[in-house]
Protein backbone atom coordinates (compact mmCIF):
# COMPACT_ATOMS: atom_id res chain seq x y z
CA UNK A 1 0.00 0.00 0.00
CA UNK A 2 1.59 2.88 -0.59
CA UNK A 3 0.62 6.45 0.64
CA UNK A 4 -3.00 7.47 1.18
CA UNK A 5 -4.41 10.08 -0.45
CA UNK A 6 -6.62 10.90 2.90
CA UNK A 7 -6.42 10.11 6.54
CA UNK A 8 -8.84 7.67 8.10
CA UNK A 9 -10.86 9.27 9.26
CA UNK A 10 -11.76 11.29 5.93
CA UNK A 11 -11.76 8.00 3.80
CA UNK A 12 -13.71 6.85 6.39
CA UNK A 13 -16.36 9.10 6.12
CA UNK A 14 -16.52 9.10 2.13
CA UNK A 15 -16.36 5.47 2.36
CA UNK A 16 -20.00 5.63 4.12
CA UNK A 17 -21.68 8.18 2.15
CA UNK A 18 -20.28 5.97 -0.58
CA UNK A 19 -23.14 3.48 0.27
CA UNK A 20 -25.75 6.33 -1.13
CA UNK A 21 -25.19 5.22 -4.43
CA UNK A 22 -26.51 2.05 -3.47
CA UNK A 23 -29.46 3.42 -2.71
CA UNK A 24 -30.01 5.55 -5.76
CA UNK A 25 -29.49 2.23 -7.57
CA UNK A 26 -31.78 0.45 -6.17
CA UNK A 27 -33.97 2.92 -6.73
CA UNK A 28 -33.26 3.12 -10.30
CA UNK A 29 -33.99 -0.64 -10.56
CA UNK A 30 -37.20 -0.17 -8.89
CA UNK A 31 -38.43 2.02 -11.56
CA UNK A 32 -37.52 0.08 -14.33
CA UNK A 33 -34.19 1.89 -15.32
CA UNK A 34 -32.03 -0.81 -15.70
CA UNK A 35 -29.11 0.39 -17.84
CA UNK A 36 -29.31 3.98 -15.49
CA UNK A 37 -29.21 1.85 -12.11
CA UNK A 38 -26.34 0.24 -13.28
CA UNK A 39 -24.66 4.06 -12.88
CA UNK A 40 -25.13 4.59 -9.08
CA UNK A 41 -24.44 1.19 -8.19
CA UNK A 42 -21.14 1.16 -10.38
CA UNK A 43 -20.10 3.82 -8.46
CA UNK A 44 -21.30 2.32 -5.61
CA UNK A 45 -18.88 -0.46 -6.04
CA UNK A 46 -15.80 0.96 -7.41
CA UNK A 47 -16.10 4.42 -4.53
CA UNK A 48 -16.32 1.80 -1.31
CA UNK A 49 -13.25 -0.38 -3.15
CA UNK A 50 -11.21 2.73 -2.90
CA UNK A 51 -11.88 4.54 -0.03
CA UNK A 52 -11.29 1.60 2.21
CA UNK A 53 -7.96 2.47 1.67
CA UNK A 54 -7.42 5.42 -1.28
CA UNK A 55 -4.07 5.32 -1.90
CA UNK A 56 -2.94 5.71 -6.03
CA UNK A 57 -3.27 2.58 -7.04
CA UNK A 58 -5.07 1.34 -9.81
CA UNK A 59 -8.28 1.18 -7.92
CA UNK A 60 -8.39 5.07 -7.82
CA UNK A 61 -7.88 5.20 -11.74
CA UNK A 62 -11.09 2.20 -11.62
CA UNK A 63 -13.14 4.97 -9.78
CA UNK A 64 -12.35 7.86 -11.79
CA UNK A 65 -12.75 6.49 -15.48
CA UNK A 66 -16.21 4.63 -14.42
CA UNK A 67 -17.76 7.61 -12.83
CA UNK A 68 -16.52 9.99 -15.37
CA UNK A 69 -17.75 7.29 -18.33
CA UNK A 70 -20.74 6.40 -16.67
CA UNK A 71 -21.83 9.74 -15.78
CA UNK A 72 -21.62 11.00 -19.51
CA UNK A 73 -23.82 8.53 -20.45
CA UNK A 74 -26.12 9.42 -18.40
CA UNK A 75 -26.04 12.68 -19.21
CA UNK A 76 -26.37 11.82 -22.91
CA UNK A 77 -29.33 9.72 -21.59
CA UNK A 78 -30.88 12.71 -19.66
CA UNK A 79 -31.62 14.89 -22.57
CA UNK A 80 -35.02 13.87 -23.84
CA UNK A 81 -36.43 12.67 -20.30
CA UNK A 82 -39.12 14.30 -18.56
CA UNK A 83 -37.02 15.49 -15.36
CA UNK A 84 -33.95 16.64 -17.01
CA UNK A 85 -33.33 20.29 -15.96
CA UNK A 86 -33.68 19.97 -11.98
CA UNK A 87 -31.49 16.49 -12.62
CA UNK A 88 -28.92 18.80 -14.81
CA UNK A 89 -29.50 21.75 -12.00
CA UNK A 90 -28.57 19.50 -8.68
CA UNK A 91 -26.19 17.35 -10.33
CA UNK A 92 -24.21 20.67 -11.55
CA UNK A 93 -24.61 21.99 -7.98
CA UNK A 94 -23.03 18.33 -6.42
CA UNK A 95 -20.19 18.85 -9.70
CA UNK A 96 -19.50 22.35 -8.75
CA UNK A 97 -18.20 21.02 -5.33
CA UNK A 98 -15.50 19.16 -6.73
CA UNK A 99 -12.97 21.82 -7.86
CA UNK A 100 -13.65 23.42 -4.47
CA UNK A 101 -12.23 20.49 -2.67
CA UNK A 102 -9.16 20.13 -4.52
CA UNK A 103 -8.44 23.81 -4.17
CA UNK A 104 -9.10 23.40 -0.71
CA UNK A 105 -7.13 19.91 -0.65
CA UNK A 106 -4.29 21.64 -2.18
CA UNK A 107 -4.41 24.05 1.09
CA UNK A 108 -1.04 24.33 3.00
CA UNK A 109 -2.78 24.24 6.58
CA UNK A 110 -3.07 20.59 6.76
CA UNK A 111 -7.14 19.91 7.78
CA UNK A 112 -8.23 17.82 5.47
CA UNK A 113 -11.82 18.00 6.53
CA UNK A 114 -12.79 21.27 4.70
CA UNK A 115 -11.87 19.25 1.35
CA UNK A 116 -13.47 15.70 2.19
CA UNK A 117 -16.68 17.74 2.88
CA UNK A 118 -16.68 19.57 -0.15
CA UNK A 119 -16.45 16.22 -1.91
CA UNK A 120 -18.97 14.55 0.10
CA UNK A 121 -21.46 16.81 -0.87
CA UNK A 122 -20.64 16.06 -4.50
CA UNK A 123 -21.91 12.44 -3.45
CA UNK A 124 -25.09 13.72 -1.77
CA UNK A 125 -26.04 15.85 -4.49
CA UNK A 126 -25.13 13.73 -7.35
CA UNK A 127 -27.74 10.58 -5.61
CA UNK A 128 -30.29 13.05 -5.31
CA UNK A 129 -30.12 14.48 -8.89
CA UNK A 130 -29.99 10.60 -9.78
CA UNK A 131 -33.37 10.43 -7.70
CA UNK A 132 -34.87 13.29 -9.25
CA UNK A 133 -33.98 11.87 -13.05
CA UNK A 134 -35.36 8.12 -12.02
CA UNK A 135 -38.45 9.79 -11.11
CA UNK A 136 -39.78 10.70 -14.35
CA UNK A 137 -39.48 9.62 -17.67
CA UNK A 138 -36.63 8.35 -19.33
CA UNK A 139 -36.89 6.90 -22.56
CA UNK A 140 -35.78 3.84 -23.14
CA UNK A 141 -32.22 3.68 -24.79
CA UNK A 142 -33.33 2.47 -27.99
CA UNK A 143 -35.52 5.67 -28.39
CA UNK A 144 -32.74 8.13 -26.98
CA UNK A 145 -31.86 10.90 -29.23
CA UNK A 146 -28.29 9.60 -29.70
CA UNK A 147 -29.82 6.08 -31.16
CA UNK A 148 -32.33 7.69 -33.06
CA UNK A 149 -30.85 10.16 -34.96
CA UNK A 150 -28.30 7.77 -37.04
CA UNK A 151 -30.59 4.61 -36.79
CA UNK A 152 -29.24 1.92 -38.97
CA UNK A 153 -31.71 -0.39 -41.71
CA UNK A 154 -30.46 -3.50 -43.14
CA UNK A 155 -32.53 -4.45 -46.03
CA UNK A 156 -31.31 -7.71 -47.82
CA UNK A 157 -30.73 -5.26 -51.15
CA UNK A 158 -28.71 -2.49 -49.74
CA UNK A 159 -27.32 -0.62 -46.10
CA UNK A 160 -29.22 2.12 -45.42
CA UNK A 161 -28.13 5.29 -42.92
CA UNK A 162 -30.65 7.34 -41.81
CA UNK A 163 -31.07 10.90 -40.48
CA UNK A 164 -33.50 13.61 -39.68
CA UNK A 165 -32.70 15.39 -43.32
CA UNK A 166 -31.64 12.67 -45.74
CA UNK A 167 -31.27 8.78 -46.66
CA UNK A 168 -28.12 7.48 -47.86
CA UNK A 169 -28.43 4.58 -49.42
CA UNK A 170 -25.26 2.16 -50.53
CA UNK A 171 -25.57 -0.41 -52.98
Amino acid sequence: MGCLVLPPAQSNYLWRLSWISLASGIYGLTQGYYDLAAVPLGVWLTSINYWRSPDFSWRRYLDITYVHMSLTYQILRSIDAQYRVPYWITLGVGVGFFPIGCYLHGDKSGCQWPSTLCHGMVHIFANISNFILYSGFVPTVTNAWFINKYSLSLPSDCLKFYSNDCVLTFW
